[in-house]
């Protein structure tokens, strides 16, 4: 069974029949009986081949979807990479807060109700420098949330190459 996705006139990417099996898979946030995804889920599951996306009456395949959803979301390629990347390893993944945290990722196997989120991610760019006071604040602001911090490097093809970071005393 594929999942029908619907755009409304707010560029609000939802479902509103049959959604269980991804609110147990943590995709999308429950709202009154209506699942709402965000842009990065929406494209994952375009990709999966496991939803029609529809604009009106329009079907948007993946092709026509990324760019539409470019114009949504700026950050929704490389929010969609990261995003696929670690639900491919079997990791439940949900957005972040701020700035500071693109997404927040949880123990494999687990629902978002039964545990904490054990890491946050940030997404940077192969090439792309990072102030080192941007990098150390963003070090303190995951101590701080009590998480783990992992570097999700996308290089120029696209790849995902994850690392950890801290801070040591010397």
């Amino acid at each position: 069974m594929k999942f029908i996705l619907q755009i409304n006139e707010n560029n609000e990417i939802f479902i509103e029949r049959n959604f269980s099996p991804l609110v147990e898979e943590g995709i999308g946030i429950l709202d009154r009986g209506v699942l709402y995804l965000e842009s990065y889920e929406a494209l994952y599951l375009i990709y999966k081949n496991r939803a029609y996306l529809y604009k009106g009456n329009s079907q948007l395949g993946f092709n026509e979807a990324l760019p539409f959803l470019i114009n949504i979301d700026q950050r929704c390629w490389e929010k969609f990479l990261t995003y696929n990347f670690f639900k491919d390893k079997g990791f439940l993944i949900k957005r972040g807060y701020g700035k500071n945290c693109d997404f927040l990722i949880y123990e494999k196997g687990k629902s978002k109700e039964n545990n904490i989120a054990k890491y946050m991610i940030k997404i940077l760019f192969e090439g792309k420098s990072m102030d080192i006071k941007d990098f150390d604040r963003i070090l303190d602001f995951s101590r701080k949330m009590r998480k783990g911090l992992i570097l999700a490097l996308v290089d120029s093809n696209g790849d995902i190459t994850a690392y950890e970071a801290s801070k040591i005393k010397l």
